[in-house]
C-alpha cells in the first residue's frame, strides 16, 4: 500500500513544485497559489483512511502470522 501511495504522491507533490517555479520565473502569485491549492486538494483526496489500513493488516495477517491483525494495538512482542 505504501508504494501505491508514494508513487501516486510524487506527481501531486510535482504540481506544487510546478507552481513554485512557475511563480520564480513569471512572479505572478497566482500561479503558486493556484498549483499548490490544487496539489493540496489531490492529497487530501489520496490520504489513506483508517479502513484501509485495517484491511490491509487482516489481509497479511491471513497471510504472515507475524503480522499483527489490528495495527492500532499491536500485540506485545515476548
Amino acid at each position: 500500500m505504501m508504494n501505491r501511495e508514494l508513487s501516486t504522491a510524487a506527481p501531486i507533490n510535482a504540481i506544487g513544485v510546478y507552481g513554485l517555479v512557475s511563480f520564480l520565473y513569471g512572479g505572478e502569485r497566482l500561479d503558486l497559489y493556484t498549483f499548490c491549492a490544487v496539489s493540496l486538494a489531490l492529497l487530501c483526496l489520496l490520504w489513506p483512511r483508517r479502513l484501509e489500513w485495517e484491511v490491509m493488516f487482516k489481509e497479511f495477517s491471513a497471510k504472515y502470522p507475524g503480522v499483527p491483525s489490528n495495527p492500532w494495538q499491536p500485540e506485545p512482542s515476548a
